[in-house]
């Protein structure tokens, strides 16, 4: 498994390509310097590295969520890059950037969208090995890991593909002609395999043909599945992981990747995880540059990293090591196949690798059905321990040994185990197991001699890896034993639509003694004329059937000596004895006699049956009167001695039902008691008379009953017998009716109280039926005189005829009483900026009153209380504004608002005034200014205005500039003009001191009103004319 070294690598790799992007220099032992900067280096690494490490103009982008395309192209448009290609897998895409721009900038400005995962780098890879020349002894490195006896176990299956990701290779060379599948080139997205002496190489050492013309490989009948992800010298990290995607979606078990880098890449984890996911072996090469720094893919997860060694079976002097070594191969002066159809020797891990691969093809080739962590943990066990014992970071496990990895490697499924006869006693089970490997389900079943299925024991069991074992205990169903005689065995493991069978022959001998088991059982003939009594029989047998009584006595044989098949059965008793008449009620049993076919004879079986043709139980006596109020209940109780299912009822004189208490529950003996509060099944009250409990009565057996008790008379003492609907308000002059309503008949008086003193009596001692009424008062006393608004009560007195007494009462409210509210219809907002005053408004009120004002928007919305339920005297009263809303905004400029004035009597009545408040640029008059106009010129003003009541009017000159500064305390000149009723005109003179050689100073006439409450209205006007 990999070392924990990377695990945390997915979460930081944005941060690690910001800062580290150019840690990619590949494994190539001839070129290749160490590099033990890749895991520290910085941003530099992007413009100063010597190697070529990354594609300078790509990205790989990996996103959250799957995107549309047009939502990826948005967030790609962002950097003004462009989509190459997006794998599904994982969601990744490969991005192409404008040439010549930042990459780890744009990867910042990437990796900061909230839809990116990460951004990294389109890593490089090298292969990892070295050209040899023809000098050494051929093909040593297959005795080497014991392949001879390897290969009298297996050479491999056709059916077992081996993808080669690599640089191309030579598919039409001689020794691996007819081996090659699939093939895909990723760089050109075609078929079209560039020949290279790499990837012919790795293939060669893995499945070269046994054909007398060149070499061998280690598995020579698997197939080979050519993946170019290559382009030269270098295969790109977007390459590799669509290589790895498309060859484990068209079949490749076993994948191997001869190449390596330093730098880790996302997309090439996510393709490795991908493809384990769905049972594909990956096996790497460790690298070349004899360093412990972490190389990738070998030290990703769910890939097994293979080092090197050599003759002596010591570590290759050029063979990377660390805690990511699974385990360790030959790898130097390795023969095998090259282009041109020749063959060559070569050094490298990504010669160790290959050798890796073939052996697990012919592990999958002998059980296919292994998962990739099954064949993993088998490989452990399957190598010679070099160096220190056990793992170390040199070999890893050890040296692969092919010939161990075969031996250890288990078939799908064993032979069956279990004794090849069985003598069936009904007690004891015949033992049977079975060893299972691989991702499957299990089913163990038994098959007569005609190949009909028997028994199963096992069916579709998920199974993965060990033995399984069950128990068949003789059985061919639930009830029945198997006849002597010869039966398979089988064991079936499933996948998906293929089978894998074991089977054994056991010959079976039937010694089981029949036995019954019955149940006990209860009759009447007054429910049926018969009983059929189910038994269960556990094989074919002889029957014989008899009744006894309680003495044990015979009464009647049912059944003499009658073959039954094993299984369920039923034997049917009519009730009577021999001589064809009813027995009496009380215990009997039934006695079951056998004897096998086989003259095997079983025990007597006794099972109880009662006979019963009555109910058993007692109905108490009943109380009389009910004296029926809202608490009281009516009760019956009924004494039983057996379990039986009741309907109890109340029945009126009638015998109509009026209502259903229990229906059908069933009641274990005792004494059960039966309420009813006197109802009717609406819930409504009944009315008086004479009622009846009844009991409908069904026992276990089925016999039937039905008792009634005594009858009872029900008397109606409810207490709460008058009601009426509230209060009820009285706001004039004219009767109002008040509703109550009766529910019996009594004798009624109604009161009208202020307090507890008397103020008029509507109704005395008048006898009503039951029934809704309504009685009328103007809010008078007995003198007919209206009083006064205040809360007064009514009450209702009822008696019934058993002197029973009710009260109902509630409060009268009168209220004719209505506030006036004089009020402006609407004020002046001066603003601050010219005055440093509250809007103040003046209204009165007709009468004391609760008074609420509230200020409100256009919108209708509420921006202040003013104040809420104040009491206030009858008058003028006023209240101020400083413009600021409840929640500290500024309405000064906000226009229109509109101010509302609620005032409440003591009962209420609530009267409810608007006015607006507007600024004096609206020129609003008040309503009793009928007309008003202006006239500014050079000498003064003149002002004609027609008034529906007499005022005063002050006029005040000011400074124009003074007065829009708000400067209001200097002024030219103030005059007060009284105005009457009707037209008036005033032609006002400046004073001649106000000019100064001929120039005149620029004037504002402030004109201001004041109703008779105290409102205050201000108009302004600008003369125009200055310095002339």
């Amino acid at each position: 498994m990999r070392n924990s070294l990377i695990k945390g690598i997915s979460a930081f790799i944005v941060f690690l390509f910001c800062f580290m992007v150019s840690t990619a220099n590949v494994n190539a032992a001839e070129t290749l310097q160490k590099q033990n900067n890749a895991q520290k280096g910085g941003i530099k690494l992007f413009s100063t590295a010597d190697e070529k490490e990354y594609t300078e103009q790509e990205l790989i982008v990996k996103f959250k969520s799957v995107l549309s395309k047009g939502q990826r192209k948005q967030i790609i448009n962002s950097i003004k890059g462009s989509e190459l290609s997006f794998s599904e897998t994982g969601n990744y895409s490969l991005v192409s950037v404008v040439k010549n721009t930042n990459l780890s900038s744009i990867a910042k400005r990437l990796s900061k969208h909230k839809s990116v995962q990460l951004v990294e780098p389109n890593i490089l890879y090298k292969t990892a090995y070295t050209p040899k020349d023809k000098h050494y002894k051929k093909q040593w490195h297959l005795p080497k890991i014991n392949m001879p006896k390897a290969w009298d176990k297996s050479k491999g299956s056709s059916s077992i593909i081996v993808a080669v990701i690599d640089n191309g290779m030579q598919t039409n060379h001689p020794d691996l002609k007819g081996k090659i599948t699939k093939q895909k080139n990723i760089v050109r997205n075609n078929s079209t395999i560039t020949s290279a002496a790499h990837g012919t190489h790795v293939a060669g050492i893995i499945a070269a043909t046994q054909n007398t013309i060149g070499i061998s490989g280690v598995a020579p009948k698997v197939k080979i599945m050519p993946v170019q992800v290559f382009n030269g010298q270098y295969a790109d990290a977007y390459s590799i992981g669509d290589g790895i995607i498309y060859a484990v979606n068209n079949g490749a078990r076993v994948l191997n990747l001869s190449f390596g880098s330093y730098s880790y890449s996302s997309y090439v984890d996510s393709a490795v995880a991908y493809a384990h996911s769905k049972g594909a072996i990956i096996i790497a090469a460790a690298g070349n540059d004899s360093t412990s720094y972490t190389s990738y893919p070998a030290a990703l997860n769910h890939v097994l990293a293979v080092s090197s060694t050599n003759k002596k079976d010591s570590d290759s002097y050029f063979s990377n090591f660390g805690n990511y070594i699974n385990y360790s191969a030959p790898g130097e002066d390795i023969y095998s196949t090259v282009n041109g159809s020749s063959y060559e020797y070569m050094d490298g891990t990504s010669m160790a690798a290959p050798l890796v691969s073939g052996v697990a093809a012919l592990m999958l080739s002998k059980n296919p059905w292994l998962s990739p962590d099954q064949i993993e943990i088998i490989m452990n066990k399957s190598v010679k321990d070099l160096g220190k014992k056990g793992w170390d970071s040199l070999y890893g496990y050890g040296r692969i040994d092919a010939s161990k990895a075969m031996s250890n490697t288990p078939g799908q499924l064993s032979t069956i185990t279990a004794s090849t006869k069985f003598t069936a006693t009904g007690k004891n089970k015949h033992n049977i197991s079975v060893s299972a490997y691989g991702s499957s389900k299990l089913s163990i079943y038994v098959k007569d001699s005609k190949g009909k299925l028997v028994r199963s024991l096992v069916s579709n069991k998920p199974w993965s890896w060990g033995k399984i074992s069950t128990l068949w205990d003789g059985k061919t169903g639930s009830y029945s034993y198997a006849k002597s005689g010869k039966y398979t065995l089988v064991a079936r493991m499933t996948r998906g639509s293929k089978n894998i069978y074991k089977t054994k022959t056991v010959t079976v001998k039937d010694n089981v003694a029949p036995t019954v088991t019955s149940k006990a059982a209860n009759f009447s003939h007054k429910v049926t004329t018969s009983i059929k009594v189910p038994y269960v029989l556990n094989k074919d047998s002889k029957v014989t059937v008899k009744v006894l009584d309680s003495t044990g006595k015979t009464v009647g044989t049912i059944m003499k000596s009658k073959t039954i098949k094993g299984g369920k059965q039923s034997i049917t008793w009519n009730g009577k004895n021999s001589s064809n008449k009813l027995v009496k009620d009380g215990s009997y049993k039934l006695s079951f006699e056998t004897i096998s076919l086989t003259k095997v004879k079983g025990k007597t079986v006794k099972s109880s049956i009662t006979v019963d043709t009555t109910i058993n139980g007692s109905l108490n006596s009943i109380a009389t009167p009910f004296k029926a109020t809202e608490k009281n209940k009516q009760n019956a109780t009924f004494k039983s001695k057996e379990k039986l299912y009741m309907t109890v009822s109340v029945l009126n004189s009638k015998g109509s039902k009026v209502k259903t208490l229990v229906t059908n529950k069933l009641y274990d003996p005792s004494s059960i008691q039966h309420s009813w509060n006197g109802t009717d099944s609406k819930n409504k009250f009944v009315t008086e008379g004479i009622y009846v409990f009844q009991y409908e009565l069904k026992d276990l057996i089925g016999n039937k009953k039905t008792i009634k008790s005594k009858t009872f008379n029900l008397e109606d003492h409810r207490a709460n017998f008058v009601s009426g609907k509230g209060t009820k308000n009285i706001t004039g002059n004219t009767d109002v009716a008040i509703p109550y309503t009766l529910i019996k008949a009594s004798s009624v008086s109604i009161n009208v109280y202020k307090g507890s003193t008397l103020v008029k009596t509507i109704l005395k001692d008048e006898d009503q039926k039951a029934g809704s009424y309504d009685f009328s008062w103007n809010g008078t006393n007995s003198n007919g005189e209206y009083i006064g608004d205040g809360v007064y009560t009514y009450r209702i007195n009822a008696s019934d005829k058993y002197k029973n007494n009710a009260t109902y009462s509630a409060n009268l409210n009168v209220d004719r009483q209505v506030i006036k509210v004089e009020y402006p219809k609407h004020v002046q907002n001066k603003s601050k900026e010219y005055y440093e005053t509250d809007i103040e408004v003046f209204y009165k009120l007709s009468d004391p009153a609760t008074v609420t004002v509230e200020i409100y928007d256009g919108d209708d919305s509420l921006v202040k209380t003013i104040s809420k339920n104040v009491k206030q005297e009858a008058g003028i009263q006023n209240f101020t504004w400083d413009g600021v809303s409840d929640d500290g905004n500024d309405y000064w400029y906000y226009e229109p608002l509109n101010y509302v004035i609620k005032a409440k009597t003591e009962m209420g009545r609530e009267t409810k005034v608007t006015g607006s408040i507007l600024s004096n640029y609206y020129e609003e008059y008040p309503e009793w200014i009928q007309s008003h106009s202006v006239d500014t010129h050079n000498t003064g003003i003149d002002i004609v205005t027609n008034l529906s009541k007499d005022t005063e009017m002050q006029l005040t000159v000011y400074d124009y500039n003074h007065y829009n500064s708000g400067n209001l305390s200097s002024y030219y000149d103030q005059q007060t003009y009284t105005f009457k009723t009707g037209q008036n005109t005033l032609n006002y003179l400046v004073p001649d001191n106000l000019f100064v050689d001929n120039s005149y100073i620029d004037l504002m006439y402030v004109l201001s009103y004041k109703d008779e409450l105290g409102n205050k209205y201000e108009y302004a006007y600008n003369d125009g004319y200055y310095n002339y």
